[in-house]
């Protein structure tokens, strides 16, 4: 019996781990923990919410881990912020990991169609993959990256 409830605590930690999910949100504690007086004579002084969110993005493209991308949901005022904002921040950090990584397959990911065409252009262009090209949903910016490879 304790073999088994062995086997269930560590099959459940196998799937959390490598998650059942498409894509995991992370927490890191140098980016909760942030204060104000450690935005002290930075640009993101007086704005806690987008410190956390621009050390978020900055820990997915250092890491490649997509989740911190799904935090910077958390740290954004969405009383000033519509969903496509919040969205388009998200997506954002998707392109930059993917071009960090340089994987397109991260591009996918991304569900605002203008921020998936520019990944698709940038890994196309970044890595002369004319395939990558082909990609893009808008025929005007498929024919530019075809003609800048």
């Amino acid at each position: 019996m304790k073999k088994m409830i062995n086997l269930i605590i560590i099959l459940g930690i196998l799937l959390v781990g490598f998650g059942c999910t498409d894509v995991a949100v992370k927490t890191d504690p140098k980016c909760e923990n942030l204060t104000e007086d450690d935005l002290i004579g930075t640009h993101l002084e007086g704005d806690i919410a987008w410190a956390k969110t621009w050390c978020y993005s900055n820990l997915a493209e250092e890491t490649g881990e997509l989740g911190y991308c799904e935090k910077i949901r958390d740290h954004i005022d969405k009383e000033t912020y519509n969903e496509e904002d919040i969205q388009a921040e998200v997506d954002s950090c998707y392109e930059d990991v993917a071009r960090a990584l340089g994987d397109s397959s991260i591009c996918d990911k991304i569900q605002l169609a203008y921020i998936k065409d520019d990944c698709y252009y940038y890994m196309a262009t970044d890595t002369y993959n004319e395939g990558l090209c082909s990609k893009i949903s808008t025929t005007m910016r498929r024919g530019e990256c075809i003609r800048n490879i």
